[in-house]
């Protein structure tokens, strides 16, 4: 295990002045607040960060913009920039209609606080005909495909089939693993792929996905089932899945296969709810795993493990842990603090830099301290890109994302 070195600076306009001297360049966007409209956008080239006038909400919170448009927010946040960086995707919800919808905003706007009718962003919903049982239903990822054409959106709703396909192209969207787009896949393959949390499309290859797999933690309902090809379907863990063990998968739309790049061990447990991110040459994956899992009734923790691998499985290769992180970041912390939880969020442009949220609980209440650090794999170091802030909240995510 490499043994890397961390810098912690407390103030932004520090990190952003080293930042210049790394060659950083770009915009990051996170969430600031748990139930108010304050995401952040941090500006790596002009040194500085803004709170982006954003006509989304959280929550409950709703946001009248222009007189036309009434937006709020679903569970999470999942701010996702197209591959050109000249897009926003995220979800929303239209007032009138509390359907699950990806809204797309060109990014130029975020910086101006007078916006137009025009620049309102572009919603897409996922089922128009259905209501959404809201707060229950949320989107789980978004993901574009490499002209940025096409977004690969999964979801959890009762009523809805996931994945989708968002065509900016033709304005439609498609959901369920019935469709032709799908066609040609085995009905094993098919059931992975409807009850995936995460697929991220290669920002190089249209022909190319990847999906990781924890067969227990399947994108099931509290009744056991869920929808496919518009009819409910029972998951039963190691029969619906056929042979797929867990790990990491490549979806090849070309072959119509799934082929295996890592397979977890009986002592490792992949996170399906954690990004798998393509690196922007398409040459590598980062994804975390777990390790040391001890999830009793009275503690939950584990030791959770960045690392990357090549599509093709070649190349493993283990960059940090959360062993490390509590090492170098215990004297900033309460004594009491468990294993942090880490969250993959971006890599930047040049395959240098990963992006990673980082949460630790308090093993005796129930505040957890999140931040974001950036970790540099040409000099095995981290340096904390948004400082470190208590919430009471088991679910709030920073949620960041990166466009360079």
């Amino acid at each position: 295990m490499k043994k890397a070195l961390i810098i912690l600076l407390g103030a932004i306009v520090l990190l952003l002045t080293q930042c210049s001297s790394t060659l950083w360049n770009g915009q990051i966007i996170y969430n600031s607040e748990l139930l108010e409209t304050k995401p952040v956008l941090i500006n790596l080239d002009k040194m500085t960060k803004q709170v982006v006038v954003l006509p989304v909400a959280y929550q409950n919170t709703v946001v009248e913009t222009s007189g036309t448009l009434d937006l709020f927010r679903p569970t999470f946040d999942k701010f996702t920039w197209s591959n050109s960086g000249e897009e926003l995707a995220f979800p929303c919800m239209l007032k009138n209609n509390v359907n699950l919808t990806v809204c797309i905003w060109e990014s130029k706007f975020l910086t101006l606080e007078n916006k137009t009718l025009s620049q309102n962003p572009i919603s897409y919903p996922l089922n128009p005909t259905e209501v959404n049982i809201y707060p229950e239903s949320l989107i789980r990822n978004i993901s574009w495909s490499p002209n940025d054409e096409i977004l690969i959106v999964t979801a959890r709703w009762d009523d809805i089939e996931s994945p989708c396909l968002v065509d900016k192209s033709s304005k439609k969207v498609e959901c369920g693993i019935k469709r032709s787009f799908w066609k040609g896949f085995s009905d094993s393959a098919l059931l992975v792929l409807a009850g995936a949390f995460i697929v991220e499309w290669s920002p190089t290859d249209i022909n190319q996905m990847a999906i990781p797999l924890r067969k227990n933690w399947l994108g099931v309902f509290d009744d056991g089932y869920t929808v496919v090809g518009g009819e409910k379907q029972e998951y039963v863990t190691g029969a619906s899945t056929g042979n797929y063990s867990d790990g990491i998968y490549l979806i090849d739309l070309q072959n119509k296969s799934f082929q295996s790049v890592w397979i977890a061990t009986s002592d490792e447990r992949i996170d399906s709810h954690n990004k798998i991110l393509w690196s922007p040459s398409g040459e590598d994956l980062a994804f975390v795993y777990a390790e040391d899992v001890n999830f009793s009734s009275s503690t939950h923790t584990a030791n959770y493990v960045v690392a990357t691998v090549n599509p093709n499985g070649k190349n493993f290769d283990v960059l940090f842990d959360s062993k490390e992180l509590m090492m170098k970041m215990k004297q900033d912390l309460p004594e009491d603090v468990m294993l942090p939880s880490i969250f993959l969020a971006d890599w930047s442009s040049d395959n240098r830099y990963l992006l990673f949220e980082v949460n630790f609980k308090e093993e005796k209440t129930r505040y957890s301290f999140i931040g974001a650090l950036v970790y540099d794999i040409k000099t095995d170091t981290f340096i904390s890109i948004i400082e470190f802030k208590k919430t009471e909240s088991d679910w709030f995510r920073l949620s960041p994302n990166w466009s360079d």
